[in-house]
């Protein structure tokens, strides 16, 4: 018998979220073994009423462990610290997304046939409906179509997509456990880059890639501290900068990858630093504060972001004067 194991962390202040997500698992048309491994990372709302009355099936079981807050990559680090070695396939989940009807089922098929990494397209509602579609149409272009509509892409072919349009939402991703065991998520990256990271490691170790191009998860709206940024008005916004600084900083530094690949993480770190040089004028200009959860240990051991100020100071400042003039 196959054994799946689900890793769900859980921070949320909206009741009946989780309890979805569950649902959605115990929904699923498969015989499989599935733990379903969650991890309260200090959430505001109460795990044990989001789960009461829920009727598993004798395959599935739930485990919950509580922690103090330290964040999804953390939650999730805990989920994978206790997966027992019997375990075949590993999946994700957020706890405000769900799965579709034959996800699990179209998943396992995949791997039962000698890949390590699957994953599916999403849909956001009110974002995209098709991520392939809409956001990484040269995936599919990409790929190559075999049966049961499964689709094939070599290592470096996604890793070159991965890194520039993150087509492999996580909580559409299974991978085989003996694969991945070793591996965790980046916990320094608090806003941007975690699930980057941990998909690049699996896709520097795997040995065969797929994806089907069905929707085989919804993105919820529940917390989402990524989202929740990439309003310039968020306090959240330049912190999640100094995180993307750090994470194109981490690829440039990734030996396995390829020189394209860190050519283009070192231009897009150098784009990074003057738009957080920008963001922090204009919000000491306009709105009279700096942000008080910057990471600024991770902004001062980048050497680089200060020996370009000189240049990186005159042209935001610049790019907020036309910017006033053009709103007047």
């Amino acid at each position: 018998m196959t054994n799946l194991s689900v890793i769900i962390p859980f921070y949320q202040t909206e009741h009946g979220l989780l309890r979805r997500s569950i649902n959605s698992i115990v929904a699923q048309n498969s015989s499989v073994n599935i733990k379903i491994i969650t991890i309260d990372d200090g959430s505001p709302a109460d795990i044990s009423a989001e789960v009461i009355g829920i009727k598993f099936p004798n395959n599935i079981s739930l485990e919950i462990v509580k922690k103090t807050n330290g964040g999804v990559s953390s939650a999730r680090n805990a989920g994978l610290d206790i997966v027992t070695d019997d375990t075949d396939y590993i999946a994700f989940l957020d706890s405000d997304d769900v799965w579709n009807e034959n996800h699990l089922s179209t998943a396992v098929q995949a791997l039962h046939e000698g890949r390590d990494l699957y994953f599916s397209d999403n849909e956001r509602p009110g974002f995209h409906k098709s991520y392939f579609q809409e956001i990484c149409p040269a995936l599919v272009h990409s790929s190559h179509l075999k049966e049961n509509g499964i689709r094939e892409i070599n290592n470096e072919s996604f890793i070159d997509l991965l890194l520039r349009s993150f087509p492999s939402q996580i909580s559409t991703a299974f991978a085989r456990w003996n694969a991945i065991k070793s591996l965790r998520f980046e916990e320094t990256f608090k806003m941007a880059g975690e699930d980057m990271i941990y998909v690049m490691r699996i896709a520097l170790a795997a040995k065969g890639i797929c994806f089907t191009d069905s929707v085989g998860a919804v993105c919820g709206k529940g917390m989402n501290i990524y989202f929740s940024s990439i309003n310039w008005q968020s306090p959240r916004h330049i912190p999640r900068l100094v995180d993307e600084l750090q994470l194109y900083k981490y690829i440039e530094n990734t030996h396995q990858l390829s020189q394209k690949n860190k050519s283009w993480a070192k231009y897009m770190a150098k784009d990074t630093r003057r738009k957080i040089t920008y963001f922090l004028i204009r919000n000491f200009i306009i709105l009279k504060k700096i942000s008080p959860i910057i990471n600024y240990k991770a902004l001062n051991s980048d050497k680089l972001f200060f020996a370009l100020l000189p240049i990186n100071i005159p042209i935001s400042i610049f790019c907020l004067i036309i910017q006033r003039y053009y709103s007047n």
